[in-house]
């Protein structure tokens, strides 16, 4: 049968109708079989009548969907599924058109109608898309602020992790020998390009001993004895009884007590011929301040595996009595260069204290362990593995942590003494440290002039890098190296020989370079230099002094100093800020910062 054609539509001819319903008005074109309560959406595609195709999946792929790629907030000039820059060529659907008209119940909008009457007139489907468009800017705009504040929060955290740990009265990971911030110029550990030749890989070895720092019992951070006596709880008990006894005062008898323990005096081999004299230097530094000498010729004089004290040592450094020559001190160390100063009272209680039977075994627990340095030998050389990925071949690690008790390490320190114990003996090196921001924690109880508070000795106390405390026995050998940052080194009982170089020294003392484990320290064993390895060391210029108890030395950043324990002793330093006055040799000589 043939097809019955439909009767013209009613409405054919006509205006298009308009109808609302909640404030959307629908125009539908002229025939089309829109229902009195029919309402089509805005994600309805429609033809010129009623469209029965089913609205876009939003994840379906470009190619399905006909059109590029789009998402909410970013608009893509290119597709997202195919990486053509230009659009999908295949034709839009036809929409209804849809216009919005703002709801007669705002207030907000009633007078800007436009004409439209008391309750706003219609907004054409242009304002929509700007409108549409303004949204999509905010929400991209928030999501930019939601990314800068989520990096923000990352690294603070890295930075407050790094720079603000705090571990009030305990132990805290120091370097003990150096500093970081130091790199070579080659770029590190020549991850690209292949092995180096001579190098190996760490194979695990660091995280091996990653594990042990982990697993290890003790040190000292809980500092609790076995007969459960918590030492940090009973410190000032303690503290207050010995106050009692030596009151910080009497300023003479401490005094006294401290020359007391300096068993014998050294002299300059050249004080005669020196420009100035050591014990009463001029106000200025004099120049070529401080005199230094061949180091052939000071190594013959004393070499530095014999701990027997010699009469006539090197000397260069002045050294300062605090009560008439402080301000001196202050020049020498406004000028950066290294002096000693003895006798400051905020000094000498510690030195009583220290020295006095049974105080530091009451403090630090008669079981109660710390992380100390061993080795097999009397050279105690500094390393660290934590951000290397190769080594020398062949190459071993000269220490090892082990966990020691306070009276344990003592015993052995007066054995060294009493057998004058030979350089192929084990040897200890007794650490205690102490980093926090506001001084509190019973090392900075014992050491208040190393609380991060301006003084003499915290000259910058908001770079300052907590107490490294290490207590030496005989024979203890720390390698020539420099440090990165000013260093106040107070001594407090026994002896110690200190070798100092000059910063422009540096191209004759063969460090070792950065990306070695021992970097900026002297590959070159003092005790026995090889010359025809390093013929460069014969010309390198030293001078020596050797601290007693009451002594503080001050070492400018980047001087090296080279350590002998010559008796048992008990040493504490401190560090706070940097300075660039010798910054361009350290760089001449293969390091940055």
């Amino acid at each position: 049968p043939q097809p019955v054609p439909l009767p013209p539509s009613p409405t054919a001819g006509r205006r298009p109708q308009q109808r609302r319903s909640n404030g959307i008005a629908v125009v539908a074109p002229p025939g089309s079989a829109l229902g009195p309560t029919r309402i089509i959406r805005r994600s309805r595609p429609v033809n010129s009548t009623i469209s029965t195709q089913q609205p876009t999946p939003r994840h379906q792929p470009h190619h399905e969907r006909g059109r590029c790629c789009r998402t909410r907030i970013f608009r893509f000039p290119f597709c997202l599924g195919c990486g053509s820059a230009s659009p999908m060529t295949a034709p839009a659907p036809v929409r209804a058109r849809v216009v919005l008209r703002n709801p007669k119940s705002s207030k907000h909008h009633r007078g800007h109608g436009h004409g439209h009457g008391r309750g706003g007139g219609p907004v054409s489907s242009g304002s929509a898309r700007l409108r549409g468009a303004w949204l999509e800017r905010r929400e991209l705009i928030a999501l930019v602020a939601s990314c800068i504040l989520f990096l923000y929060a990352v690294t603070s955290l890295v930075i407050h992790s790094v720079l603000v740990r705090s571990t009030p009265g305990g132990s805290a990971d120091l370097d003990p020998l150096g500093v970081d911030g130091y790199e070579p110029d080659d770029g590190g550990d020549n991850s690209e390009g292949g092995e180096d030749p001579g190098w190996e890989r760490l194979d695990g070895r660091d995280e091996e001993r990653k594990k042990k720092k982990r697993n290890r019992g003790g040190g000292g951070k809980n500092r609790i004895d076995d007969d459960g006596t918590d030492l940090d709880a009973s410190y000032p008990r303690i503290r207050a009884e010995y106050d009692a006894k030596f009151p910080s005062d009497d300023r003479e008898r401490m005094i006294e007590f401290a020359r007391s323990l300096r068993k014998r005096e050294y002299v300059p081999i050249e004080g005669e011929s020196m420009p100035y004299d050591v014990n009463d230097c001029p106000s200025a530094p004099p120049e070529g301040y401080p005199m230094a000498w061949p180091v052939l010729d000071v190594l013959e004089n004393w070499n530095p595996d014999d701990a027997t004290p010699r009469a006539r040592i090197y000397q260069g450094l002045c050294r300062f009595d605090a009560a008439t020559e402080y301000d001196k001190a202050l020049t020498y160390r406004k000028a950066e260069l290294p002096f000693v100063i003895r006798d400051d009272p905020v000094v000498l209680p510690t030195v009583e204290r220290w020295n006095q039977p049974e105080y530091l075994t009451r403090i630090l627990g008669r079981t109660a362990t710390y992380r100390s340095d061993y080795a097999e030998t009397n050279h105690l050389m500094f390393f660290r593995t934590k951000n290397l990925k190769r080594v020398p071949e062949g190459w071993k690690e000269p220490t090892t942590e082990r966990d020691i008790s306070y009276p344990d390490w003592l015993e052995k320190a007066r054995r060294a003494d009493e057998e004058e114990w030979e350089p192929d003996h084990p040897h200890w090196y007794f650490r205690l440290n102490g980093k926090s921001r506001d001084g509190r924690g019973y090392l900075f109880e014992e050491l208040p002039f190393f609380r991060p508070r301006e003084n003499f000795y915290m000259i910058d106390p908001t770079d300052a890098r907590g107490i490294n405390c290490r207590f030496g026995m005989r024979g203890n050998t720390a390698e020539n190296h420099f440090d990165g940052s000013r260093n106040f080194i107070a001594l407090f009982g026994g002896e110690r020989r200190y070798f100092l170089s000059h910063p422009g020294q540096c191209p004759n003392l063969a460090l070792y370079p950065a990306r070695h484990p021992s970097g900026r320290h002297s590959a070159v064993n003092w005790a026995d230099p090889d010359l025809e390895r390093y013929p460069q060391f014969e010309r390198a210029l030293v001078n020596e002094v050797v601290l007693q108890g009451g002594d503080v030395l001050y070492l400018p950043t980047n001087w090296f100093h080279h350590i002998v324990s010559l008796n048992t002793n008990f040493q504490c330093n401190a560090r706070s800020g940097m300075t660039d006055h010798y910054l361009s040799e350290i760089r001449e000589c293969g390091f940055k910062a």
